[in-house]
């Protein structure tokens, strides 16, 4: 398992977003939704997941994001066909019951996939 942190200067503001890849997966942690609603600090991973054939699986872990909106929505939905325009597969893990309800709500549980710890192998 790898970790690697991206620090991105915007307004004179440091964006740190981890990653860790763990079985062909690269598990993107970030840590507040302000990283899901500008794209910026994830398009470096995205672009360095989508040319990596040891990559199968782009997953965003959702354990820290709180509340969700439909911006929010609106770029993992993005994220998700990048993903596999890209040719690799996309996941949501640690959604809380709140998070899931909303994607129940808005019938987007059968286009995000949502996967367990288990189910990562994590």
């Amino acid at each position: 398992m790898g970790k690697q942190t991206i620090k991105m200067n915007k307004n004179n503001e440091t964006n740190t977003l981890d990653h860790t890849v763990h079985n062909n997966n690269v598990i993107i942690h970030p840590t507040h939704f302000q990283q899901i609603y500008n794209l910026h600090s994830i398009t470096p991973i995205l672009e360095s997941a989508f040319t990596s054939n040891d990559i199968k699986t782009v997953v965003i872990d959702l354990k820290n994001i709180r509340p969700i909106d439909s911006l929010v929505i609106g770029n993992l939905v993005k994220l998700r066909n990048d993903s596999q325009k890209n040719g690799k597969e996309f996941a949501l893990c640690n959604v809380a019951d709140e998070i899931r309800m909303v994607f129940e709500t808005a019938k987007l549980t059968d286009f995000l996939t949502i996967l367990s710890r288990d189910e990562l192998g994590i």
